[in-house]
């Protein structure tokens, strides 16, 4: 398992148009082999984390012109660049049973 989160930040008033995307993103993101679960927390101040669960840090590296392209078609509300961060080392602690 390996997780990476993507922050970004957005303009409060682009809330909900942002969210609006969601079933957009939500399709692409089922066509991007390795992705377990996507997340993604928005504040109301505009800041923006998706938290990525992989199968592999592999996965992730496979993946990255697409996710690269997810990201671009959400360009137009984005404030500032993405900032990523990678988690190599997974411990679940919680939750439904995942293989790791």
């Amino acid at each position: 398992m390996f997780i990476r989160t993507t922050s970004v930040k957005i303009e409060p008033s682009q809330i909900q148009a942002f969210r609006a995307e969601s079933e957009a993103v939500r399709k692409k993101l089922k066509e991007v082999p390795g992705i377990s679960h996507v997340f993604s927390a928005i504040t109301d101040e505009g800041d923006v984390l998706a938290i990525g669960i992989w199968e592999s840090e592999e996965a992730v590296k496979a993946a990255n012109e697409k996710i690269q392209a997810v990201w671009g078609s959400l360009s137009s509300y984005l404030r500032t660049a993405p900032t990523v961060t990678a988690y190599p080392h997974v411990e679940q602690l919680a939750g439904p049973a995942h293989e790791m």
